[in-house]
């Protein structure tokens, strides 16, 4: 099963050495081998990039990778405070990943759309 998980991946990314830790002192089941948490992440989960913070970005994508992390906003649940007329949490997001990855890497252009197009079969 592949996920996409909001709020990149909310504290998951964080927490994801202390549950393997709670894995190996409390096995269940027959001692078959088990898939690490580690490699779950990297294989069957996706994020949004909706962080408004580029640290956070930066360790999200250091335990999925960052090409399973695709640009989020929370549009329209915050309308734009903007005199431009753009929604503010879409900029910050944007700004978060640009500082994240720089805009001269391939990791920004994949974030800002690739990924996407990539991991939902979208064609242009």
């Amino acid at each position: 099963m592949r996920l996409i998980l909001s709020h990149a991946g909310g504290t998951l990314p964080f927490l994801a050495g202390r549950i393997e830790g709670c894995i190996a002192n409390f096995p269940t089941g027959p001692s078959a081998p088990k898939k690490l948490l580690d490699e779950v992440l990297k294989t069957n989960i996706y994020l949004d990039g909706i962080t408004f913070s580029a640290p956070a970005l930066r360790a999200a994508a250091e335990v999925v990778g960052a090409d399973r992390i695709m640009f989020g906003t929370d549009h329209p649940l915050f309308p734009s405070s903007r005199k431009d007329g753009m929604y503010a949490a879409m900029v910050d997001n944007r700004d978060a990943a640009e500082k994240c990855f720089g805009k001269e890497g391939g990791d920004y252009e994949r974030v800002m759309g690739g990924n996407a197009f990539k991991i939902l079969r979208l064609k242009l």
